[in-house]
């Protein structure tokens, strides 16, 4: 948990202005956390990135595609964003699976530090 809530911090404070943010995933039935999902303005990175992460117990369940929507109406509503898009290992079928269910599109692939080739996952206002 304690991993999550560093990550939702430091997306808190990337926000500078930016109307982004991040939300945190609960089970309102047994108030558990189960993740975090929200956008935030990487450096060199021309659109906002959507980014999400849940614990291990709470994966293949569901729970990103449900918690993701209201986050992307919000970010495209509340912010006048037009894209969106989210970097996606090639393995990571699961987030890959997400990124579909949320409405996005595979739109290529780029390298992160000279190292990864990450998919290009778009989610455009008005077509999710």
């Amino acid at each position: 948990i304690a991993f999550f809530l560093s990550q939702v911090e430091g997306l808190r404070q990337t926000r500078c202005g930016s109307g982004y943010g991040a939300f945190v995933v609960t089970n309102q039935q047994h108030n558990k956390l189960l993740g975090w999902c929200g956008a935030s303005q990487k450096p060199g990175v021309y659109e906002p990135d959507l980014q999400w992460a849940l614990v291990k117990s709470a994966r293949g369940q569901g729970y990103m595609a449900e918690a993701g929507r209201p986050v992307l109406d919000f970010l495209f509503q509340e912010t006048g964003l037009q894209v969106l898009q989210t970097t996606i290992h090639p393995a990571n079928s699961s987030s890959q699976a997400t990124a579909q269910r949320l409405g996005g599109y595979r739109n290529g692939l780029t390298v992160v530090e000279g190292v990864h080739a990450l998919d290009v996952w778009q989610f455009q206002r008005g077509t999710i």
